[in-house]
């Protein structure tokens, strides 16, 4: 009912500012009520802030002919200073055919003032339709950055088809810059020029390349291809990538691939990684690494670097190490190492070293060990195992470990285990699951099944005075774990 010209009296005293406050659907109406004609025919710098307070929604909604018409009225000029994401807005609603009378200077402008998250918000198809109307030979002189944005957006179908084109545009580019676009992209990319390609570019780039891809690439590139990256950029080169880029390859490849890299290079590599690193590269690759260093240069890298190691394996992996050499590896642990190797790595220790070896180890090492496991997994340990934990471990280290875990060491001894426990640490391990004879008189054990109590035939005595022998003189200890 304002009628046009008032509506564009009002629209030419307001700017950008005044059209964000009023906001992107009052803006869009305010262009509808005018009518796109009337709009496109005022000035370049009022079309601008209205069209600059308008989203991709609205766009779409105005189609694809108008919303290049606004930025033909405009100029492509004073749209390519309008920002990021405002260009994307408008040009993920255009067709390719628009970008192509747009010129090439004025696409590289807007490239140029685009991100990564504006390309993907634009589309993939738009962006590579921009890319191919620009030419591939200006957006390869655009700058690494500008690349890996733009490329970070498209699909791999879009960047095979730019095979001729890539070696530029990878020349032009870092190692963040391949870190930003991405593995799939970057695999494209290695995959559309060939890695024979890639290795004449030298051994700089070669490892710039390798940063961009993550373990999934590397897989899907296969084992043998990864290899031949790993030796192209030179074996020394790849330790420089740091710990989470080296795990990525080594994951990839074969224990084959992993034993011809020699002890020396894999020693420097190791060094670079911690726990998460070997967890992602693998245990079986992890195993390869200590067989082909040898457990003697993995313990001399310290106490950490042997927990960080263990921590990614689980029992077929000590099993193949074998039992001497994962009573090595517990040995030179101290209880914090073993605190932090987690379950599966844990009980495959356990399970992998005989009773004896087990009992070698100092009682603060296997209560860190026992504190690593589940209270779900301790039950499947083996009693030879878990009686040789508890009886090592002095009483002070029992109460630290979760009474939920003791009670599943409990469950995995046999009676006759049990029994054989001294006094003092079957009273430890009673503490220590809550059923407390000294302090609780027998409050807890209402959960313990098939508890065989002889309570109600005691004489009354001072609850203080009850010794460590009269708590099993009280009950049976092995009816009481193993019913």
């Amino acid at each position: 009912t304002m009628g046009v010209d008032n509506l564009s009296e009002m629209a030419g005293a307001m700017d950008m500012e005044h059209f964000d406050a009023m906001g992107s659907d009052q803006t869009f109406g305010m262009v509808e009520a005018m009518g796109f004609d009337h709009v496109a025919s005022m000035e370049a710098g009022s079309i601008a802030d209205m069209m600059g307070a308008m989203d991709m929604e609205h766009f779409d909604a105005m189609g694809s002919d108008q919303t290049f018409g606004m930025a033909e009225a405009m100029g492509f000029d004073k749209m390519a200073g309008m920002g990021g994401e405002n260009i994307a807005d408008m040009m993920g609603a255009m067709e390719h055919s628009h970008f192509e009378t747009m010129g090439v200077d004025n696409l590289s402008e807007m490239a140029g003032a685009m991100d990564m998250e504006h390309f993907a918000s634009m589309g993939a198809d738009q962006t590579f339709g921009m890319a191919e109307a620009m030419g591939f030979d200006k957006m390869a002189g655009m700058g690494g950055e500008h690349i890996a944005d733009m490329m970070g957006a498209m699909d791999i179908d879009h960047i095979a088809s730019m095979s001729e084109h890539l070696s530029d545009m990878a020349m032009s580019m870092d190692a963040s810059n391949f870190a930003a676009m991405g593995g799939e992209q970057t695999l494209a990319m290695v995959e559309s020029m060939g890695l024979d390609q890639v290795a004449t570019m030298g051994a700089e780039k070669v490892a710039d390349v390798a940063v961009g891809m993550d373990l999934e690439s590397f897989k899907a590139m296969g084992a043998d291809q990864t290899f031949g990256m790993a030796e192209a950029m030179g074996f020394d080169k790849m330790a420089e990538m740091g710990g989470e880029h080296v795990a990525d390859m080594l994951g990839a490849l074969d224990t084959t691939h992993i034993e011809t890299l020699g002890a020396d290079n894999l020693s420097e590599i190791a060094a670079t990684m911690d726990m998460e690193h070997f967890k992602a590269m693998g245990g079986e690759q992890t195993v390869a690494v200590v067989e082909t260093v040898g457990l003697d240069a993995v313990i001399d890298m310290g106490p950490e670097k042997v927990a960080d190691v263990a921590g990614a394996m689980e029992l077929e992996n000590f099993q193949e190490l074998g039992a001497e050499q994962v009573a090595e590896m517990a040995a030179v642990m101290d209880k914090e190492n073993m605190a932090s190797l987690g379950d599966a790595a844990a009980a495959g220790m356990v399970e992998t070293m005989t009773g004896d070896q087990i009992g070698t180890l100092e009682s603060d090492q296997l209560a860190g060990l026992a504190s690593s496991i589940d209270p779900n997994t301790a039950p499947t340990l083996g009693s030879e195992q878990v009686t040789s934990m508890v009886s090592h471990m002095e009483t002070t280290a029992i109460a630290e470990v979760g009474g939920a875990v003791v009670s599943g060491m409990m469950a995995a001894m046999s009676g006759e285990n049990i029994d054989s426990l001294a006094a003092d640490h079957q009273s430890a391990v009673l503490d220590s699951i809550g059923a407390d004879l000294m302090g609780s008189n027998g409050a807890g054990f209402e959960a313990i099944e098939s508890a065989g109590t002889n309570f109600d035939q005691m004489a009354p005595t001072d609850e203080a005075a009850l010794s460590g022998q009269a708590a099993t003189e009280a009950f049976s200890v092995g009816d009481l774990f193993t019913g």
